[in-house]
């Protein structure tokens, strides 16, 4: 499970499921190599004023995942969302190529502050496998599938993530996908 930087991301939605599957295609284009031995795993979730992106790697047969996780704070009203994933999801894609160089590099475990094309970053490195954490939520029963936002459920904070990611109620009552 991924865990915000900041105390006040309480509420999120995910990334587009069609953007996930994007990111995954140029990972496996990329690491064409990793990719016959493993999968990649993406994941990312956009909170009112955070955005935080995985890009995890399992090799078969193996329990840890090695997962590069970037976290950055935005203002809605001001940041172009869709310019600041396409950071994080850079970066957390240059933790994963730096893990693939040198598994034992020593990567920050605890966010860490980093410039990114004149953008503060925060980096870190877990090893959390998403799959066995989502079995485990689900055994436990801890998980509402069917919910689109997480956490605290206001009506005004949809809207806002709706409005960002450029997602109209129109939209939805037609079923497309985002």
């Amino acid at each position: 499970m991924m865990e915000p930087r900041l105390e006040s991301s309480k509420k999120w939605t995910s990334l587009p499921e069609e953007l996930i599957e994007q990111v995954k295609s140029v990972l496996v284009e990329t690491f064409d190599k990793e990719a016959k031995k493993g999968e990649f795993v993406v994941a990312g979730r956009i909170y009112p004023e955070e955005l935080i992106v995985r890009i995890g790697y399992i090799e078969e047969g193996r329990i840890t995942q090695a997962n590069g996780e970037v976290s950055i704070t935005y203002n809605p009203k001001k940041d172009n969302i869709h310019k600041l994933i396409g950071t994080a999801v850079d970066c957390a894609g240059g933790l994963i190529e730096i893990y693939f160089e040198n598994p034992e590099e020593d990567f920050p475990r605890e966010w860490q502050e980093h410039t990114f094309d004149k953008q503060q970053v925060f980096l870190k490195f877990t090893t959390v496998n998403d799959e066995l954490e989502k079995k485990a939520d689900e055994i436990l029963g801890q998980i509402d599938l069917d919910a689109l936002v997480k956490g605290e459920d206001v009506e005004i904070e949809i809207d806002a993530i709706k409005d960002m990611l450029g997602i109209s109620d129109e939209d939805d009552s037609q079923g497309s996908n985002h």
